[in-house]
């Protein structure tokens, strides 16, 4: 009987695959690379280097003489790169960030690295802790040293740090396990996830509560969304018209499948996201839905507002409202009934910049005298003459 053996790059280990004499390589590898503008992991499919090459090949000899193709031809396999890039140089760095904080470095670029970590992701790094309140300055806050002791990635230590004891550390520890191993298939419910009595996640929420020493309790779904929004507040979603289309609150673009069933809810937020490189939107994996009115009430530090006062051109008037956010999303929008004076006056000189002279309909008196004082300043340029437009 003949053997076929479909593998990934984890054969190019130390993984023995006994009867194995052909192997046929495609010369081709999907990557993870971090991207520190959107804060997403993004998978890209690559040429191997000649070090993976002779990998692969070291699987059709390990136990007996064997064979190895590489599909590409010999100078492109001659031109490949003679190592695979360091995993440091293309990841998230946010976990490192935090662990040589707590070791009492400041300053990562002080160590000694064999590979120098990209500047780029150390500071996507440095603002994601920021975000979770893991910073104050240049160190660990006394939230982001119980964060650290966590063990865990930034993001779950939050969620595990702001959840406290009982039934709410168990919801936590359940989500955590979820997030580090999810599931492959199955829908993007987290709901339906979270409700599933899988053994291994089980085994990893009682560690996780063990490690943080306080009282257990029992999951409870109606838990997840306040637990999810303290880690993944800029992952928080809007519906925003086309099917299955999204946007983040970090500004990004996120999508379902058109006849994903979470599709039809407006708010969602999603902890599990990849960027793919087909399409400028990330790809929701897990998501929760959001009712955003009791989310609002039990996180109200999620809401920002600003207020705007704009020239209204259809109407010949400032207009003035106040819009509440979180991040990038607009939950509501409220008309402003008394604006400053000040906010008033330079609403109308932006106006007046944006539009030009002529939206302050000049009588034709009024424009012979600006036209006439304009020229006077331009032939007589030793008199001081008054600003005009």
């Amino acid at each position: 009987m003949r053997k076929v053996v479909l593998a990934t790059n984890i054969a190019e280990t130390s993984l023995t695959i006994e009867g194995i004499r052909l192997v046929v390589d495609s010369a081709q590898e999907r990557v993870a690379r971090f991207d520190a503008r959107t804060g997403l992991t993004r998978l890209v499919t690559q040429r191997i280097s000649q070090a993976s090459m002779t990998q692969r090949a070291g699987r059709a000899g390990r136990l007996a003489p064997g064979i190895c193709l590489h599909l590409l031809a010999k100078e492109q396999a001659e031109r490949a790169a003679a190592q695979s890039e360091p995993e440091i140089l293309q990841s998230d760095l946010s976990g490192l960030l935090m662990e040589v904080l707590q070791w009492g470095c400041h300053d990562p670029a002080s160590l000694f690295w064999l590979d120098m970590p990209p500047e780029a992701n150390l500071q996507a790094a440095r603002r994601l802790l920021v975000m979770l309140g893991a910073l104050e300055g240049d160190r660990l806050s006394a939230r982001g040293r119980k964060m650290a002791a966590t063990g865990n990635d930034p993001r779950l230590a939050a969620m595990l740090v702001n959840a406290g004891e009982g039934d709410s550390a168990a919801t936590a520890a359940r989500l955590a396990a979820i997030l580090e191993e999810p599931p492959r298939g199955g829908g993007t419910d987290l709901s339906e996830v979270f409700s599933r009595r899988q053994p291994g996640w089980q085994q990893r929420s009682q560690q996780l509560l063990k490690r943080l020493q306080v009282r257990n309790g029992e999951p409870d779904s109606a838990l997840i969304a306040p637990l999810l929004a303290g880690a993944f507040s800029d992952r928080i979603a809007r519906r925003r018209g086309l099917e299955g289309r999204y946007q983040l609150a970090n500004g990004m673009g996120a999508m379902l499948d058109a006849d994903d069933a979470l599709g039809r809810h407006e708010w969602l937020i999603a902890p599990l996201l990849l960027q793919g490189s087909a399409s400028p939107d990330a790809r929701i994996l897990l998501a929760q839905p959001l009712d955003i009115a009791s989310l609002i009430q039990a996180c109200p530090d999620l809401l920002r507002q600003s207020d705007t006062i704009e020239w209204d051109e259809a109407q010949g008037t400032l207009k003035a409202w106040r819009r509440i956010c979180i991040g990038q999303l607009t939950v509501n929008v409220q008309p402003l009934a008394k604006p400053s004076e000040e906010e008033l006056h330079q609403a109308m000189l932006n106006g007046i910049r944006d539009k030009g002279l002529a939206v302050l309909n000049w009588t034709p008196e009024a424009e012979q005298f600006r036209l006439r004082l304009h020229c006077a300043a331009k032939w007589l340029p030793e008199y001081d003459w008054p600003p005009r437009g």
